[in-house]
């Protein structure tokens, strides 16, 4: 860090590195969209050779460095007494000015193109929105943690950040070192990948690449390899027909699996969880190191996420939701523990809000007359469209065709009204949905920032109502519940946030 507190600092040059790859990926965009340019990339190295696309390439490349150099140049930021200040833009100019107070993450992180100089990066996200964000680039870990430090210092919760030092820190010693409570092994890291399988997501954008690259393969095949792919498939037989799509489909779900473990291995490899007196640390990454840092003050809501192979092999993932960032995944500013058995989910819930065990609680399910309703719709979608379509092709086929379609989207209806509910407790409200898998959602009583009943005419009739919540990083919703019920929770939880004096920050 250039400069001292108190004045206006550049990065290092060698921030260009990192303004350069957040350029490429502005311009590259997701994944799906790489795949998707593929064969523009083979289209332009067919019309102008290797040359031209050479010459493409080093056009593009000089581009975004020349940007990344501009981003450099323009970045200033200034380490106040009371606020950190961020002056950037090239062409449309912006002042952030984040007070201390406001900041609710210190994260330190190291990409894999910062490793070999020792260099990291200092994320501070702000309590409010996404623009809230400043990230230094190409900091020494000494200054990344002294900026740390101070902000620490100033918001007032020094022991929260001591200890916590990426790889390769050097001689650095914190003053309190946080104790290690969790890791996650090589076995965790492919269960995860198996249960938690992302990758279709990767196939589903390779689509586009693929139906691109099947124009010009197929005229390829047929003209300069004397071979007919249609014609292929016409001769042959039903079962090998039928051979053929069930291999290709055996292959697809093979690459998923595979891609998703890769993924949870690269994403969370050296997973580490360390405690302190105010908070949680953790460590992962195998090519970039990330370092999430999580004052348990801060905690708004905890998620305990279950796909149906985490229920099969009874693993669990549990989300610390923050006031930063949306409630999912692995957003930046929540703590995801990916892969932990019930036993150690129950411990990490206990230790965070000293919530009990989900199976020490009894959970209210939603209203019978919810699942009526909502096979009652069902039939007024499918049974007009089956009889119109029967009627006009004076067959039973709009039935042939609805019902089974109608049956499996009821059966999934049925299993998400069966798993809705919610527990009460004295300090907590517990919610739990799920279809596919099961969610649970827990929530300090004291955190509410917001809790309302609606009530329909259709279920006015019934006695029912439906219960609403709010946290700062999360709501929830629980639909048809006993009027009476809803309105005592509803009087509780607004006793327990008036009589209680803990903040809930």
């Amino acid at each position: 860090m250039s400069g001292t507190t108190g004045d206006w600092s550049r990065l290092s040059v060698w921030s260009v590195i990192a303004f350069s790859f957040n350029t490429l990926g502005s311009v590259a965009g997701r994944t799906t969209n790489l795949l998707a340019a593929l064969p523009a990339v083979v289209a332009v190295y067919s019309g102008v050779g290797l040359a031209g696309l050479g010459a493409v390439a080093a056009f593009s490349t000089a581009l975004i460095i020349g940007v990344a150099v501009l981003k450099y140049r323009n970045f200033q930021y200034l380490i106040g007494d009371s606020s950190i200040q961020v002056r950037q833009g090239v062409v449309a100019k912006r002042h952030l000015d984040l007070e201390f107070r406001r900041v609710q993450n210190l994260n330190i992180e190291q990409p894999v193109y910062f490793r070999p100089f020792r260099l990291v990066s200092l994320k501070v996200e702000g309590a409010g929105s996404s623009t809230e964000e400043i990230v230094l680039s190409a900091l020494t870990i000494a200054a990344a943690r002294a900026i740390r430090e101070k902000i620490s210092s100033k918001r007032g919760d020094v022991a929260a950040t001591s200890g916590q030092a990426t790889e390769n820190s050097g001689s650095d010693q914190a003053t309190h070192d946080p104790q290690r409570i969790l890791t996650r092994s090589l076995s965790d890291l492919v269960i995860h990948g198996l249960t938690n399988n992302r990758a279709w997501i990767i196939l589903g954008g390779a689509a586009a690449f693929f139906g691109q690259f099947a124009d010009q393969a197929i005229p390829y095949a047929e003209q300069d390899l004397g071979f007919d792919p249609g014609g292929f498939i016409e001769h042959l037989s039903f079962p090998g027909l039928a051979l053929i799509v069930i291999s290709a489909l055996l292959l697809a779900l093979a690459a998923t699996a595979v891609l998703s473990v890769l993924g949870a291995i690269m994403g969370y490899w050296g997973f580490e969880l360390l405690r302190s007196d105010e908070g949680y640390q953790a460590r992962f990454g195998l090519f970039n190191r990330r370092e999430i840092n999580v004052l348990r003050s801060r905690i708004q809501a905890i998620r305990i996420r279950r796909d149906w192979l985490d229920m099969l092999l009874g693993r669990m993932n549990v989300l610390l939701g923050q006031i930063h960032g949306r409630f999912s995944g692995s957003a930046d500013g929540q703590l995801y523990v990916p892969s932990l058995l019930a036993a150690e989910s129950d411990r990490l819930v206990a230790d965070a809000l000293g919530a009990p065990a989900l199976d020490e609680m009894e959970f209210l399910p939603v209203s019978r007359h919810y699942l009526f309703r909502e096979l009652g719709i069902l039939v007024l979608l499918y049974w007009p469209a089956a009889t119109l379509m029967s009627v006009m092709h004076d067959t039973l086929l709009g039935v042939g065709l609805a019902l089974p379609i109608f049956v499996t989207h009821a059966v999934l209806r049925w299993v998400s009204w069966s798993r809705w509910g919610i527990a009460v407790t004295d300090e907590f409200v517990v919610v739990r949905r799920g279809v596919v898998g099961v969610d649970h959602s827990i929530i300090p009583l004291y955190k509410l920032q917001r809790v309302a009943m609606t009530q329909s005419l259709l279920m006015r009739r019934r006695g029912l109502s439906t219960l609403r919540l709010w946290v700062a990083s999360y709501n929830a919703t629980v639909p048809w519940l006993p009027q009476q019920f809803v309105q005592r929770v509803v009087d509780f939880a607004l006793y327990r946030v008036e009589s209680t004096s803990r903040s809930w920050m």
